[in-house]
């Protein structure tokens, strides 16, 4: 994977720590072990004692899908259904983007791997997937 692209990847990856959501086949991946850490650097600034920071912090869950390619076919923006498109084996949600409506755009269609299409015949290249979220990955 070229390194431009491993670099968009993990940016996307991070962009959706929040807001990956519902889907029928998900992994779940979760930090070794949540950090807390004990401060009492507010108590010795005041000089009470009974001043304490809760810094204790709740492993974060990413949850990413991983989708074959007959699978994908499902995420097609219609009736309702997220539009889902693969590129170079990592999955984009362009549900939500306007020059996605119905899932379709300029002659293509959501719920393909369109790699061939953005890499060779879009005059935008993968450029235009950094605007949109990235939601799972191609598994055979």
């Amino acid at each position: 994977m070229p390194k431009r692209f491993t670099a968009l990847f993990l940016m996307m990856t991070l962009l959706i720590l929040a807001g990956a959501g519902c889907a029928t086949q998900q992994q779940t991946a979760t930090p070794a072990a949540s950090t807390e850490i004990a401060t009492d650097s507010a108590a010795e600034q005041t000089g009470d004692s009974a001043v304490a920071a809760d810094t204790t912090t709740a492993p974060t869950e990413i949850v990413m899908l991983e989708l074959t390619l007959e699978e994908l076919a499902e995420y097609n923006g219609k009736d309702g259904k997220p539009a889902y498109v693969a590129v170079e084996g990592v999955i984009y949600d362009v549900t939500d983007n306007p020059k996605w409506t119905n899932g379709t755009h300029n002659g293509n269609s959501a719920g393909q791997d369109l790699t061939e299409a953005l890499t060779k015949r879009s005059p935008h290249g993968t450029s235009v997937l950094s605007k949109v979220p990235v939601v799972g990955k191609i598994v055979e």
